[in-house]
């Protein structure tokens, strides 16, 4: 880094120093830390006796296999390990402090904790991160300037060039746990060494796990900690760790950097690093662990003794030293207490930073707020213009109140997308207030109040057009409008907020929005218009009382119908009633426009109880992923060679393939312009030949991802220039398809097996004629996952997901295998496992590229060549390795370069050369060597065509074969995910069962209000199942969409099959739900007791299920993000409700707007249901209610249906019906395939 870089940087430190924001040093002793599993009895640990002291101002790595307690051990330093799970002895102390005994709070103020995950924020940059993380952290009367402390930090983490950059979905790696994942040696030293010089200028204690430090990392640690299996092997000076185990008869061969020889020596394959001349060395966890505690080393290390000794002083507490151990060094002596600045920010500062943040999150949304604010306008629009000039006569009165009821609906369900977005973002919640960012209270607020206002702008938009266009009361000079959106507004911030506290206690969206739906269902349904509230049975009427939707509705009526419109004043000709009073007492609400008032306070105060309740959710809930019970394998290494020897051997043909380049040139728009490009790959050669294994490697940023993707055809944007050929013949995107390439990135369908992953990678794409089942169990010893073939993909952790990750790839048989990070996230044994297999395959005659950042000296011999880029994608190097000799002597021959050091890794040495030396031009010096020239001449050869061809065409297997294979996994796939499978089912006998219990009908239809209850429930319950069944298939597709857009980029699968699979998979769960929903509805309602009349009630039901069901697949697919689908289906359903012919009749509907009823599916199948249901039934019926007579004349039920459409209803039309349901169906599948095909919001 450059020198004024590291001069800001420790200005930024000398400034925190003087101004005493740093806080005491503090020294943190871990004292017999045991934490055993209660799952399991108390016979496996977490954490076994673990005692160490961290000084202060020192550094701590800590080093270990996975699965050895790394992360535990930080989480319990930190405070934030989970404790209920297990059963602790031992303890964690600051400056002898106890953590159980330091203040509320304190302990988040001292301590911070930076996880391997990285959760952010995808929407803001990577300064507004940084920036809002600093100011909420940073204290009260600092004079150092919020924004020269955040580039202070960005300039530590070498996060210049992309500071202006949105986050995304892992679009930018933060500091982490393994802080160096992804990081090339170079920028990962500096970044340690920053870290070193924080720990010495500010007196703080580091502890950090990383998994593949390379020797320059290492060396700037003070001390190691090794654990296995949660023992402590070593503790100690990171100088003393390599003797300490040539002590207990261990070698660290001569080509092995100190931390991978630690970090492999206890594990089960240490062995390897035994001295012959021993007859025992430790070989179990218990064993390293006895041997370190009876070594001599332990008396030099001054532990302190238990935590319970301790004395008290005029500052606080601290340990007291025995006569046997020495004090702490005066020159860094605790300081009592450890107390944090008592000069934080205040409430006040802090909250208004969260308000910032969350205003600019939801108004930087902008492809959400188009389709929010553009769904209110339309639908308020539509709705206007349909209802139009409805005036104030009886006639229009039950459209105008369903108008009402509509209004409700829409601006209801379509604030269900918030579960999904506020689910997405609990995680970087629940991280920023483990350490006390901001208060739970705040977060939740800020959600609220900023989210409340968006709703009452989507709400002026949607009720500005529908209360004038349809002649709603203009009375008052324009104040019932005023109330009306006041009710309509406080309504929709009401469920909003529902929503948002169900978000906050749901363990996944797929639950969550499940149970939304519920909720939303019982909102809309005691909401007073579907059963008026005097009808409701008496064990429901509390849900009625609390109900905001009954509250809003009878504001709105009362407002409407008291207002001193003549038609309203007009009284009753039988009735001493006022026509107003008389429309209002129809649905059971008393004539008191004093309950307009209490209910606008009372929606205000369940919006502020919802409020609170969401906070008390972020405050308290947490979920965390459970243990799973990590047995130790021992592997026999006689067996261990014998499965290696069978894997190399087991290959299929292939054809060799010598992939070629020339001046290669591949650029992207720059900013907003269409005209400027800004160039990724500047005039890069190359010639990947088979039987070899190809290092890509460069600076961060250079390119080398992007060459990859370039090779591998994975580009799907930007300009492509220059020559790539294949054996001497253009390169074609068709036979790029059958590249093997393994991603950066993991992604998998988390519900498979290992052994289920693999296979259907081979099945798809291995000829027919292979052994399959050879290949699979070759590939699983290859990569060490034969005991973990079981496992289900999201059980597995970091380093068996990328295994997994390379076999998926690996059974594919590639000629070529592009691999882009192969060891990013991998420990030593892990990345050389890995290497390993990568190097068999090439020997075995494949062409193999890889991408890497920081190999050991070990693995860097691996490679046979090497690409080296520089930063502005140039090339520096392109030529052999001779085990890494051949770039060492290349460098060294360039005048002004260093040589390398004794046993220096010669990657770390050509990356630090290259960056100690800015100024020279590598490029220029490559292009003028005679490696170049020679290169040139080289692959101009080997662009000779010659007779060794591919195939022009994808190795795809027939669709047949595809569509068994994506039917196997996406059945066992919606079998294991039982949230969703089982989910559906129990909210399906939830809303029969309260539909029948609110409806059902001992006496049989006697009165006209009963019939119009029966048919409003006969349209209510297939709409609002519809809506549910859109809901909650919503995640599940959402889930799998990355993994498709991967698996047919790797030509696994045609689009088609993978759209007939999904469409086909669902088949039997909606059947089956809609005979549960059919049965239970039909008896408990009271429907027409026939058996043609059920069966064309549950074909009818099933085929709108069915088409809601893929309704939702098509809104994922064509949207860029499950907030927005959710979004998209309520205005969707609202718009089919509109047109159905149950709120306008036909004949009223506008002519401009007809074609929506014809186009509308929920039409048909309400005129499908109500002339199977009532058509043929000829009974008499009073018209009146059960205390209300309006007419000595009866009618029959047939005829007051029919009535009751206005004649929109035909009873010859059941076939016609059928047929364009499947029609719609179909329409709509065939719309999801297309846009599976053609529409992709990835861009590379």
């Amino acid at each position: 880094m450059a020198a004024g870089t590291q001069s800001k940087y420790a200005a930024f430190l000398e400034t925190l120093k003087t101004q005493g924001a740093t806080g005491p040093p503090t020294e943190i002793c871990v004292s017999g830390l045991t934490w055993r599993k209660a799952t399991s009895g108390g016979r496996e640990f977490v954490l076994f006796d673990v005692t160490a002291r961290l000084k202060v101002g020192s550094m701590t790595l800590v080093l270990g296999p996975p699965g050895c307690g790394k992360t535990s051990l930080l989480k319990a330093i930190a405070g934030v390990f989970p404790t209920a799970p297990l059963h602790v002895s031992g303890s964690v102390a600051y400056n002898g402090i106890p953590t159980a005994r330091l203040p509320s709070g304190e302990l988040r103020h001292l301590v911070t904790f930076a996880g391997q995950k990285d959760e952010h924020i995808p929407t803001l940059t990577v300064h507004e991160t940084l920036k809002f993380a600093h100011a909420c952290r940073s204290y009260d009367g600092s004079t150092l300037n919020t924004a020269d402390g955040t580039d202070a930090i960005i300039d530590m983490l070498g996060l210049t060039g992309c500071q202006h950059t949105l986050v995304g979905d892992d679009l930018v790696r933060g500091p982490r746990a393994e802080f160096t994942t992804g990081l090339d040696t170079t920028v990962a030293t500096d970044i340690t060494q920053k870290l070193r010089d924080m720990c010495t200028a500010l007196q703080y204690t580091a502890v950090a796990a990383l998994l593949q430090p390379p020797p320059e990392v290492f060396a700037l640690f003070d001390n190691v900690l090794i654990l296995t299996e949660g023992h402590l092997a070593y503790f100690g000076p990171a100088t003393y760790a390599v003797d300490f185990f040539k002590s207990l008869g261990f070698q660290r061969p001569p080509n092995t950097d100190d931390a991978d020889f630690l970090q492999e020596v206890t594990s089960m394959h240490g062995w390897a690093f035994k001295d012959p001349n021993m007859l025992r060395v430790p070989a179990t966890a218990i064993e390293f662990h006895q041997a370190f505690k009876e070594s001599s080393c332990v008396t030099k290390l001054h532990f302190p003794r238990p935590v319970e000794a301790v004395v008290a002083d005029g500052h606080g507490l601290k340990v007291a030293p025995s006569s046997d151990e020495q004090p702490p060094p005066p020159s860094t002596p605790p300081s009592g207490a450890p107390q944090s600045c008592r000069h934080r920010r205040s409430s006040f500062q802090i909250v208004r930073r969260v308000f910032q943040r969350q205003f600019k999150l939801v108004s930087r949304d902008t492809k959400f707020n188009m389709i929010r604010f553009g769904q209110s306008i339309v639908m308020g629009s539509a709705i206007g213009s349909l209802f139009g000039k409805l005036g104030y006569d009886p006639p229009n009165v039950p459209s105008k109140i369903g108008l009402m009821f509509l209004t409700l609906l829409f601006t209801s369900v379509t604030t269900l997308a918030n579960i999904a977005y506020t689910i997405q973002l609990r995680g970087v919640f629940q991280k920023q207030a483990l350490f006390q960012l901001y208060p739970a209270w705040a977060y939740a607020a800020a959600e609220s109040v900023i989210e409340m206002l968006c709703t009452a702008f989507q709400v002026f938009l949607f009720t500005v057009t529908t209360y004038w266009m349809c002649e709603f009361s203009p009375t008052n000079h324009g104040d019932q409008y005023g109330v009306y959106y006041a009710i309509i507004f406080l309504n929709s911030a009401c469920v909003t907020q529902v929503f948002k506290c169900i978000a906050a206690f749901a363990p996944s969206a797929v639950s969550g929005l499940i149970l939304g739906a519920a909720v939303c269902f019982i909102l809309i349904i005691f909401s007073g218009f579907a059963i008026p509230g005097p009808s409701v049975p008496s064990y429901f009427v509390w849900l009625f009382n609390i109900n905001p939707g009954s509250w809003a509705f009878w504001a709105v009526m009362l407002n409407e119908y008291q207002s001193s419109l003549p038609e309203y004043d007009t009284m009753h000709i039988k009735l001493p009633l006022r026509m107003g009073d008389y429309y209002v007492q129809l649905y059971g609400i008393p004539v008191e426009s004093k309950y307009v008032g209490w209910a606008i306070l009372y929606l205000g105060g369940v919006y502020i109880g919802l409020a609170g309740l969401t906070a008390i959710g972020y405050r308290f809930v947490r979920y965390r992923k459970q243990y799973v019970s990590k047995a130790r394998r021992q592997v026999d290494l006689v067996s261990s060679a014998v499965a290696t020897k069978n894997a190399s051997s087991t290959t299929a043909s292939f054809v060799p393939v010598t992939l070629t380049f020339q001046d290669l040139h591949y650029s992207i728009p720059h900013g907003f312009t269409l005209w400027y490009f800004m160039d990724l790959l500047c005039g890069i050669h190359g010639q990947f030949v088979p039987g070899t294994m190809t290092a890509l490697m460069g600076t961060s940023g250079a390119g080398k991802s992007t060459l990859l993707d370039v090779l591998a055809g994975r580009k799907n944007s930007g300009k492509i220039k220059g020559l790539m050929d294949m054996n001497g013949n253009a390169l074609m995107r068709s036979v790029q398809k059958q590249f093997g390439y393994v991603e950066q990135f993991d992604l998998h369908c988390l519900t498979a097996t290992v052994q289920e992953a693999l296979e259907f990678s081979a099945s798809l794409r291995l000829p027919a004629s292979e052994d399959v089942t050879r290949i699979i169990q070759a590939t699983l010893d290859i990569l060490e996952l034969h005991g973990d073939r079981g496992k289900r993909i999201s059980d597995l952790s970091n380093e068996q997901f990328k295994r997994v990750t390379i076999g998926v790839e690996l059974v594919a048989n590639p000629s070529i295998l592009f691999l882009d990070e192969p060891t990013s996230g991998l420990d030593v044994h892990a990345a050389k496992v890995v290497l390993d297999a990568i190097l068999r395959i090439a020997r075995s005659g494949r062409t193999v590229i890889c991408t890497i950042h920081q190999p050991s000296f070990v693995l860097f011999a691996m490679f046979d060549a090497l690409v080296l880029l520089r930063t502005g994608a140039n090339m520096v190097y392109v030529g052999p390795l001779n085990g890494g000799n051949a770039i060492v002597e290349y460098f060294e021959a360039i005048p002004g370069i260093r040589k390398c050091r004794d046993r220096e890794n010669p990657a770390s040495y050509m990356l630090d050369v290259m960056a100690a030396n800015p100024r020279t031009d590598f490029s220029s010096i490559y292009k003028a060597s005679a490696l170049y020239t020679d290169n040139e001449r080289t692959i101009a050869a080997a662009s000779a065509p010659t007779q060794l061809r591919m195939p022009t065409r994808r190795r795809q297997s027939n669709y047949a074969t595809q569509l068994y294979y994506l039917g196997l996994r996406t059945t066992r796939k919606y079998w294991r995910t039982r949230e969703y499978s089982l989910g559906r089912v129990l909210i399906t006998v939830f809303v029969a069962g309260i539909f029948g219990v609110l409806y059902r009908r001992g006496d049989g239809l006697q009165y006209t209000t009963q019939l119009q209850s029966q048919a409003l429930l006969v349209f209510v319950g297939p709409l609002f199942m519809g809506i549910i069944s859109v809901i909650t298939g919503l995640p599940v597709v959402d889930a799998e969409r990355m993994v498709f857009f991967r698996e047919r980029a790797s030509g696994m699968y045609a689009t088609l099959p993978y759209a007939i699979v999904f469409a086909l998979v669902e088949v039997p769960y909606v059947v089956m739900n809609s005979l549960v929903f059919s049965g239970l509805f039909y008896i408990l309602v009271g429907l027409r007791a026939t058996a043609d009349a059920f069966a064309w009630f549950c074909g009818y039901y099933f085929l709108y299920n069915l088409f809601a069901t893929y309704l939702g697949q098509l809104l994922v697919v064509i949207l860029p993000d499950l907030r927005t689908a959710v979004m998209a289906t309520g205005g969707l359903n609202s718009l089919m409700s509109l047109f159905a012919g149950f709120f306008i009749h036909k004949d009223n509907i506008p002519a401009a707007w007809s074609f929506m009823y014809w186009m509308s599916p929920l039409h048909y199948v309400l005129e499908g249901m109500m002339c199977t249901q009532y058509a043929d039934n000829h009974a008499s019926i009073a018209l009146s209610s059960k205390g209300t007579i309006l007419s000595r004349e009866n009618t029959t039920v047939s005829a007051y249906v029919f009535e009751m459409f206005g004649g929109g209803l035909s009873a010859d039309n059941n076939v016609p019906n059928v047929g364009f349901l499947g029609l719609c169906i179909a329409v709509v599948k065939i719309g999801t395939f297309l846009a599976m095909k053609f529409v992709s919001f990835v861009t590379r």
